[in-house]
């Protein structure tokens, strides 16, 4: 069994950053971090199963809730925005280590969260990442591939064939490494949804939950 609650987790400046805390009833020996996209919440289907399956293995999961989508952080630069967002993204990891004993970190991006992921993986770490899910990552973006490659935990990779952000020779290029499964949703966009295919989403989505189910053994 589960329990919910919200952390009181504040940057250095006071400003409290929006959470959701999924706890197991007994003491978990790890912990799921969970990065979604800017305009793709812990409630949409690829966050909200992942969570499920996450905690169907006994891993507590702290959901990041901070909206980005406020004028005053849009008018940033998209490098401040970007520097936020992961000095956010530490102290929401930090916060969550303190409310219980962890052995293990498991990191969840999707999207604009993966770029995040890749940034907490390129700095030293206080805890063992002993596994990485990355959902429709942004690969064109160096910092990410290269923490992709860079890390040799289990890891999931998923993404769509009609996805602008898709990159099939990235993609590939990833095929040679053995700690990855790579999923590859035909015709998926960058929700990983085939449009007026309901039933070929949902037998994507029960792939990759499958394979987190897996990871999470």
């Amino acid at each position: 069994m589960t329990d919910l609650e919200q952390l009181e987790i504040r940057t250095s400046t006071g400003e409290s950053l929006a959470n959701r805390f999924i706890y197991q009833s007994r003491p978990a020996e790890s912990l799921a971090v969970v990065f979604p996209g800017l305009r793709y919440n812990c409630d949409k289907p690829l966050l909200y199963y992942t969570s499920l399956a996450l905690a169907a293995r006994g891993v507590d999961i702290l959901q990041s809730w901070v909206d980005y989508n406020q004028a005053e952080i849009e008018s940033l630069s998209q490098a401040d925005q970007t520097l936020k967002m992961v000095s956010d993204a530490q102290t929401i990891l930090m916060a969550g280590f303190q409310a219980r004993p962890y052995k293990r970190l498991i990191l969840v991006g999707k999207s604009i969260g993966t770029l995040i992921m890749a940034f907490i993986l390129s700095q030293e770490q206080p805890f063992l990442v002993s596994a990485k899910i990355w959902l429709t990552p942004l690969l064109q973006i160096p910092l990410v591939t290269a923490a992709v490659q860079n890390n040799s935990a289990p890891a999931i990779i998923a993404g769509g064939t009609n996805d602008p952000t898709f990159d099939p020779a990235r993609f590939g290029a990833l095929e040679g490494l053995s700690n990855l499964s790579l999923l590859w949703v035909e015709g998926a966009n960058h929700s990983l949804e085939i449009p007026g295919h309901p039933r070929r989403s949902l037998s994507a989505l029960s792939d990759l939950i499958d394979r987190i189910l897996d990871l999470a053994t």
